[in-house]
This record gives C-alpha cells, structure tokens and sequence, in this order.
C-alpha cells in the first residue's frame, strides 16, 4: 500500500514467490515468517533501513516480534495466533469458543498434553513479544478477543480493511452460479457450503474460488474449483455470480469475502462468524453460526436479491487512517 510520495517503504520478508515484483524496497531475512520461536536478525534490518515506524504483518516467530517492537510500531493482527492455540475460536466439539486462553480452557481442543502445552507457549509468546506494539485490528470483535486476554484500549484501533471499488465490471443478469470465495479448507466452512448448497433445492452450480488441502475432495465430488485466481480472474467470477456464500467455522476476523461481495452488488449467505455482524447488512441472509438448514434456505432466498449500498472502503480512506496512526504512534514515541 503506497501512503504518499513523501513515504519510503521497504519490504521485508523471507522469501517471494515466483513472477512477483516488489513494489518498493525489498529486504529479505531468514527466519522472519517462522511460526515458532526461531533466530532472526531483525536488529539488523532495523540498523540498515532505520524506519520511522515498523509496520508488521502476518509474522508469528515471537523472536522476531520482540525485536520489531522496540521503536515506534504498529502491528495488524490479521488471525487468532496471538489469543488461541486451537483452530480459530472453534472448538473440537463443533462449537464457537467465548473464553480467553488459559489450560482449563483450552484443554478440551487439544487429544494430547503435550500438544496444548506447545501450542498455549508458543500462543502466549506471542503475546508477549507483541507487548510494544499499538495493535490495529480489522474489526471490534478482534478488539475485543485481544482485550480478554489482557490489551488495553490504549493500545488498539480499528480500521477495517479496504475494498476495491472502481474499476469493476458492469452489472449482469447472467448470473450462472454460487461462488464461495476462499481457502479451501474445513475451517472456512467448505463441509458447510456444499451442503447447504444440496440443501437448497436450487439449480444453479456452487463454485469454489481457491485452493487449499480441500480442492481434491471438492474436484471428486464434481464441484469445480478454479484454483488460486488474479484479481482480474476473480473479478469476473465475482460478475457471474447470483449469490456469495460464507459460511466460517472458525470466527472470522473479518470476512474480506463478503464486503468485496456486496461492494459489486452480489447477496452474500453467511453464518454469524466473528466479525461477519459488523458489515453484513442482517435479515434473513445473515444465519445462526452452525445451521446448515438456515444457510441452505437462505440460500434459496438471496437469487435474484438487491443489495442495500455499502459505505466506501476505499484504498485512499485505508490509507489516511492508516497513515493517521502512523503519526500518533511516532508522536508516543518522542521523549
């Protein structure tokens, strides 16, 4: 994301992907996506680049998080890593967890002791070496799983993240299929797409936009699935599609999915996942997590639906706030 002209950015990472071009800076640093705790030099990388603020991103090694916060930093915490050591929230015993971490708590999601001993360690290191940042967050219900587990407001703002809203396709009324938009996993409620979509009666195919450890199972079972798609590609998925369905296992921390959705006019089916209420516009397209029956006739009642406007997410709103954090972070800084 380019703040502005009179922004420098560099890029760290440790490894790119093939046919991808940074767009700035690039730094790369072993050690910098471990997700447990591993040797890195992010001391280093901090002495050569010597940023104003550090901005950090999907990182886990608690070594490197330690490091990257001893000057003016902000940290967005995108997933459950830094508050639970299970799957997200969601429980062995198929059910939405509400209490913060702890061995009592946790104990029934792990089959072995030694297992949730490692997983609540590395979990609370994380925590831990997330101590120095101000922690931006993609909706209130991250703020507050964060805030169970000891974060004061002080230390939390959210902004949700943007969507792209120019450039898009003109409405069509060809409108050939279901997509569901994701990885392709059983915590992003794959097992519940199909079916519901079975469930539904109707006739119109159910797409799988992605990949992931499901994609055989899905291709078997005769469902297409497109594989991993540029936004072009997507984009004209997103054109075909009557309905967008999102039905999260785990608590969404946002549902990134569903906003670009609606942005294009398309009715999005979604459980009550984590911080899916804070954008669905409701009614009886937004269902009780877990009903496969409600999210199966919901369904059948979003073909041919209008969607209310959604407010702007633009890339520019994104980054002034962001770039508004940015400033107040490095203000705390100054002695």
């Amino acid at each position: 994301m380019a703040l502005s002209s009179e922004h420098s950015q560099t890029l760290a990472v440790e490894s790119v992907d093939p046919g991808v071009e940074s767009p700035c800076a690039l730094e790369i640093v072993e050690g910098l996506g471990a997700s447990f705790h591993a040797p890195v030099d992010v001391e280093g990388l901090l002495a050569r680049v010597k940023p104003d603020v550090v901005h950090v991103h999907n990182v886990a090694n608690p070594v490197a998080l330690k490091a990257a916060s001893q000057g003016a930093a902000v940290m967005t915490v995108h997933d459950h890593r830094a508050f639970c050591p299970g799957r997200g929230k969601w429980t062995l015993e198929d059910a939405v967890c509400t209490e913060p971490m702890g061995m009592g708590t946790c104990a029934p999601c792990f089959e072995q002791a030694d297992r949730l001993e490692q997983m609540l360690g590395i979990t609370q290191a994380r925590l831990a070496g997330m101590a120095g940042f101000h922690l931006h967050v993609v909706s209130e219900y991250m703020a507050r799983q964060l805030r169970e587990v000891g974060v004061q407001d002080d230390r939390l703002t959210c902004i949700p993240p943007a969507v792209r809203q120019t450039g898009l396709m003109p409405p069509s009324n060809e409108k050939d299929c279901v997509l569901f938009v994701g990885r392709l996993s059983v915590a992003k409620g794959v097992d519940a797409a199909m079916e519901a979509w079975q469930r539904s009666g109707i006739t119109l195919p159910l797409v799988f936009a992605g990949t992931g450890r499901e994609r055989q199972r899905l291709e078997v079972a005769g469902f297409e699935v497109t594989g991993w798609l540029s936004s072009d590609a997507l984009e004209a998925w997103y054109h075909r599609a009557a309905a967008v369905i999102l039905p999260s296992r785990w608590q969404e921390p946002f549902g990134l999915v569903g906003i670009e959705a609606l942005a294009r006019g398309i009715p999005v089916v979604a459980w009550e996942s984590g911080g899916v209420c804070e954008w669905h516009p409701g009614g009886d397209l937004l269902v009780r997590w877990g009903d496969v029956d409600g999210l199966g006739s919901a369904l059948a009642r979003a073909l041919g639906r209008s969607v209310p406007p959604v407010p702007e997410r633009s890339a520019e709103l994104l980054a002034r706030r962001t770039t508004s954090l940015y400033r107040i972070v490095t203000q705390r800084r100054i002695p």
